[in-house]
């Protein structure tokens, strides 16, 4: 979980142009901070998938699992692209 999550800010800050020490300090502090992958939130990321993916949506399953993970821990997403976090039932999403 922790290295999907470290892929997407980095994925994030060079389509922004920050430097690789910015970049290198977010990625240190998330890795501080990494929640391994729970069965349960397997389970619940697998249901939503599902869900999603019956009435023909479609979930990354980068950000489905981060979703979940933070929906499990009781955290809210910030992001600068809410919609896909927006498919996790329940989540708190913030647009930044």
């Amino acid at each position: 979980m922790g290295m999907i999550l470290a892929s997407s800010v980095l994925i994030g800050h060079e389509r922004r142009g920050n430097t690789a020490r910015q970049t290198l300090i977010h990625i240190a502090a998330l890795a501080a901070q990494a929640a391994i992958v729970t069965a349960s939130v397997a389970i619940l990321a697998g249901q939503i998938d599902g869900q999603n993916t019956a009435v023909g949506g479609q979930s990354a399953n980068a950000d489905l699992l981060i979703g979940v993970t933070a929906l499990d821990l009781g955290y809210s997403v910030l992001s600068s692209n809410t919609r896909p976090f927006s498919r996790v039932p329940g989540l708190a999403v913030i647009a930044a």
